[in-house]
Parts: C-alpha cells; structure tokens; sequence
C-alpha cells in the first residue's frame, strides 16, 4: 500500500489519504471488507467514519462514560454485542476506571448461566483489549486467568502504546499488572455481591462453582480470597448456606481446626453416621455436597491458620467435648471382655483390617469403619483410575469402630 496526503482537496479543514492498492490487495476496495475491518478495530473511536456517505460506527463506546450516565438498556445491549449473546440478561456487572497505578476504563460482564455446565466449551472467552478506544486484540485471554473464562466485556487502557505489535503485546509488563488489577477486582465484585445478597448469590453459585474450586486449586496469589467465594451447608445452618468467614465466626472457645463432612446427598444429612454423636450440640461442622471440597482442603491445607480436618477419617480431643456422653446405666460389653471382642473382629477381617477399637463417638450405630483415606476419596480414586474394579479391596487400611452400648455389637460378644 502506497500512502500519499494532499493538501486540502475540497475539504474545510484536515488532509486527504489517497491509498493506491496492489493487484492482490483489491479486496480491500470492497465496502464489505472496509465495513468488517471499520467495526472490528475502530467501531468506538469517536470520530465519524463514513463509507459510500454512510456513517458506519454508530456504537457508543459506553464504558467511557459514567455508571450513572449509562441506563440498564444500554448495558443490557452492549452485553449482546460483546457476549454475542440474544436475550439472555447478565447477572453482575462491574464498570470502572482507574488512574492509578494504570489508566483503565473497564466494563466487565459477569453472565447469569453458562453453557459449559451442559458440556459445552466457552467460545466467546476472553475480554476485548482496547487503547483509547481502539482496538488491540479481541478475545484477549490474557487479561484473565482461566477460570474467570466466562466474563465478558472491554478493558480500555491508555498506558498501552497504539503502536505496540499485536503479535508482541503479551510479553508486555503491561499486560501482567492488567491482569493482577482486573482478577482482584472481580473477586471483590463476587464477594461484595455474596455479603450484600446471599440468595441471589448462591443462585448463581449453583452453575458458576465449578470455575470458583478451578480457581482455588490453580491461583495461589489469590486462593484465600477465593476460598471465601465458596458455598456450604453446615450443622447450625442446613437450609442457608454459609462460606468459611461465617463458619469461622461460628468457631467455639479454644477451637482451631475447620471440622467438614463431605455428605453428597442431603437426605443423608440427618442418618449421618459420622454427625451422630455432635447431633444436638452447637459444634460447627461444614457439609460438603462436592467430593472436590475435600481434594481442595487437602490440597489448601488450612484457611486463616485453621487446619481442615474430615471428621470421617480424623477424630480429636476437642470434638470428644461435643460427643453424646453414655449413661453409666446402660448396658455395654463388659470392660475385661473389649479386648478378646476386638482381636477376634481383627483376626475375622484379616487383611483387610488393621485396627479394630472402641468407638469414641457412636451413639446408636453399631460400628463404622474408616482409614486415612475418605470413603468418597476412595470412589474418587477409583473414577480416575478405570483398572482399579473394587477399590475398597485394594486398600488395607481400615479402622474398625464398635460401639459397646449397641445391641447387635454386645449379641455379637455373646456370641
């Protein structure tokens, strides 16, 4: 291309470009090209642009322009041009800007469903990459990290130079301090929703959690916040869920671990084994609906110096506090008779068990087993790994726990 300026031909002010075109490049003479390159790179500068004397960049580069200047219907109509979405309303939306430590003008779209719960990969991923308005990069993935693929919108920042290559502009430090601004201010925006609305939040938790654990699991800089953007039930709030500042806030005198359940079916909550003995008692005990949350917690370890413990698997002095205390009155197997009772059980299930011993926390279940290992981590296991047919039968680690005051158990030793 040959560009060539004269000096005002007919014009009242400015200067005339006369582009002469190569043979190969004639298809940029067609007004369908010209119009897809005008409304892809220049479609918010706000300058008039005609073509054939028809002014082709009409739209409104709204996230210039003040929250309270801007009406629901132009944000719902600018979320199907940048969504390329029909109908269906977003549910967040977070508009601002910023002059420190960069110049940023954002409109950033948090979607009320995705179709990625369907099985269905996000095609439109990545928000807009402006520079006054222009045009850098659409669909700019790295701005964001990869569990927050499902925003939508625009990110204006003047501090990127329009001359910077489109193909180098990532490597740019720029880009970096964009995307640790940007992460941080969505996951305010989340959490600020979630305190200000809890139900209309745990509507939209229900389809975008998924993306929530991702996040857990792969951003270590901001893994304590989004752990706060997590969801449960728990034993002193079974229809609400709450997330883990309010079980904190729950947390009893001289407790300093997190104690969770992972109980995937809530008819279940109430025939609990594991609840039994704390049933009646304000001990705060997290239920997990998602066999994840117990990878996560393995995997997090502890939230604000409080260690996760899955009270399956791992018992304590302090949840002895909470148990249901047995009446001297009752009948249970006698003292001297618990230790013949127990090695018989051990030799009976030999291998398979390697402990058999005195419950500290059944009431009216008559034994249970555990090991190191969950119940649902084993299933979990077992998922991953196809070859693994009985998953219980590779593993030779369980702990026997009887309860002396149970019926069948006391039978069981007269036997």
């Amino acid at each position: 291309m040959l560009f060539r300026s004269v000096e005002n031909p007919g014009f009242h002010r400015g200067s005339k470009v006369i582009i002469h075109l190569k043979s190969e490049c004639r298809d940029f003479c067609r007004p369908t090209e010209l119009l897809k390159i005008i409304k892809k790179y220049s479609n918010f500068i706000s300058y008039t642009i005609k073509l054939n004397g028809e002014t082709v960049n009409s739209l409104q580069a709204i996230w210039y322009r003040d929250r309270k200047d801007v009406t629901i219907d132009e944000y719902q109509k600018f979320y199907e041009v940048v969504a390329n979405n029909t109908k269906l309303p977003y549910k967040y939306l977070l508009h601002f800007s910023s002059d420190v430590p960069l110049d940023i003008k954002a409109l950033l779209y948090i979607p009320s469903s995705t179709m990625e719960k369907y099985g269905v990969n996000e095609e439109n991923t990545g928000l807009s990459l402006y520079s006054r308005k222009i045009l850098i990069k659409p669909k700019c993935t790295e701005l964001l990290p990869n569990y927050f693929r499902f925003i939508k919108g625009v990110v204006d920042c003047s501090d990127i130079p329009l001359s910077i290559s489109r193909e180098s502009y990532q490597d740019s430090n720029l880009i970096f301090k964009l995307r640790v601004l940007i992460t941080k201010r969505i996951i305010k925006k989340l959490e600020d929703e979630m305190k200000a609305d809890p139900d209309t939040y745990d509507k939209w938790y229900e389809d975008f959690q998924q993306y929530v654990r991702e996040g857990v699991f792969s951003d270590q800089d901001n893994s304590e916040n989004l752990l706060k953007l997590l969801r449960f039930k728990s034993t002193f709030s079974t229809n609400k869920k709450i997330n883990l500042d309010e079980y904190v806030s729950k947390m009893k005198e001289g407790q300093d671990k997190i104690y969770f359940c992972i109980i995937t079916n809530d008819q279940e909550i109430e025939s609990n084994v594991f609840l039994e003995t704390y049933k009646g008692s304000d001990l705060p005990i997290l239920i997990c609906n998602n066999p994840l949350d117990e990878i996560l917690f393995k995997n997090k370890g502890q939230f604000k110096n409080f260690k996760f413990v899955n009270i399956e698997n791992e018992h304590d002095d302090f949840l002895d506090k909470f148990k249901h205390e047995t009446s001297s009155t009752i009948t249970k197997i006698p003292d001297e008779e618990v230790a013949p009772l127990s090695l018989w059980i051990k030799n009976e299930l030999e291998p398979f068990v390697t402990k058999v011993t005195l419950s500290r926390r059944l009431k009216d279940t008559p034994l249970l087993v555990t090991s190191n290992i969950s119940s649902h981590m084993k299933t979990m296991m077992a998922m991953m790994n196809p070859d693994m047919k009985d998953p219980m039968n590779s593993m030779k680690d369980f702990i026997v726990e009887i309860n002396p005051s149970n019926e069948l158990i006391i039978n069981l030793n007269k036997l």
